[in-house]
């Protein structure tokens, strides 16, 4: 996943969230968190959520899968939900076919304009989450000793920003 330029997650619906094993993946990488000790790798990805269910609960899942990469600092994140009300790919109705088509190329256009940007700044969201996070860090060390020290070594209490060197090794790429 760090090599990755474009990160995909997609989980069955179950009871309204994403599967345990995904939950787990999730919570093995809490601690990439904005607000613990952020990867700078995650800042310069594009993510995708992409949720199918025969009925309900895509919503739910959708915004567990959304929140985890947002929170990883990844600089956008996409969406791609779609009712099948089939259980089964055999079983989908040529209709819903045709919006999953529609809806997969325009996301696909999506994504290759924003891995092709690559000086794209991070989305609002993102500055505004690790500038939040950055001033609690900052302001408490007492919280999280190892996470404090973290964000210390790495000079984001100072003017550095994650996506700062990003962008700069992508300009030279260019």
């Amino acid at each position: 996943m760090m090599e990755a330029d474009l990160i995909i997650i997609t989980s069955p619906v179950y009871v309204f969230d994403v599967s345990g094993q995904l939950k787990a993946l999730f919570d093995h990488f809490g601690y990439q968190w904005m607000s613990h000790r952020p990867n700078q790798a995650m800042f310069n990805k594009v993510g995708l959520s992409v949720v199918t269910a025969a009925g309900a609960g895509m919503k739910s899942t959708a915004k567990t899968i959304v929140t985890n990469l947002t929170w990883w600092g990844m600089k956008r994140v996409y969406s791609l939900n779609q009712a099948v009300m089939a259980a089964s790919y055999a079983e989908i109705p040529d209709r819903i076919m045709v919006k999953i088509e529609k809806k997969t190329d325009l996301m696909a256009k999506r994504l290759s304009k924003a891995l092709k940007a690559r000086q794209l700044n991070p989305a609002l969201k993102t500055r505004f989450l690790f500038n939040l996070m950055k001033m609690a860090k900052k302001g408490h060390p007492e919280w999280n000793e190892l996470d404090h020290q973290f964000w210390k070594d790495s000079g984001y209490f100072l003017s550095k920003s994650p996506w700062h060197d990003t962008l700069k090794s992508a300009i030279k790429r260019s």
